[in-house]
């Protein structure tokens, strides 16, 4: 497997694993469950959007290669979602879920295939001014994984 693809598959794994965070994002069952996705969100049904989602992707791999070891850092963003149409100002949601996607993946350790792994650290957060219901923050991590 490719590293994007073997790290973004061990992010839906942890993901999926913790209680807290898929409850807060659908739940785990149904048409509107487990709203984390790799790269892009699927598109509206129409005129409605199931908010709140999270939407994640690898910005950045740099090599680190040492006499005797080879690997990559890499950045990973999410993007966290929501809409405050019903309750304008009430960032209750978004903070939430904030809390326990940095919880689930701040200084936690990733089973990545084929790679071991170093750390995954929050960089920084950064709440998204929008002009329209939709709430936004973004959210960076720094991975280090080296080659098995």
């Amino acid at each position: 497997m490719d590293l994007f693809g073997a790290l973004a598959t061990a992010i839906k794994n942890k993901f999926e694993g913790n209680a807290a965070l898929v409850a807060a994002l659908g739940g785990s069952t149904g048409k509107h469950s487990l709203r984390m996705y790799f790269k892009k969100a699927p598109e509206d049904e129409g005129d409605f959007k199931q908010f709140p989602y999270v939407v994640y992707f690898i910005t950045t791999a740099e090599r680190e290669d040492t006499l005797s070891e080879r690997g990559k850092t890499l950045n990973v963003q999410f993007n966290i979602y929501d809409s405050d149409e019903d309750s304008p100002d009430d960032d209750s949601t978004l903070n939430d879920i904030y809390s326990k996607l940095s919880e689930l993946y701040n200084e936690s350790t990733l089973t990545v295939a084929g790679y071991d792994h170093i750390y995954m650290i929050e960089m920084n957060a950064i709440p998204i001014p929008t002009t329209d219901d939709t709430q936004q923050i973004t959210v960076n991590y720094e991975v280090m994984l080296q080659v098995s």
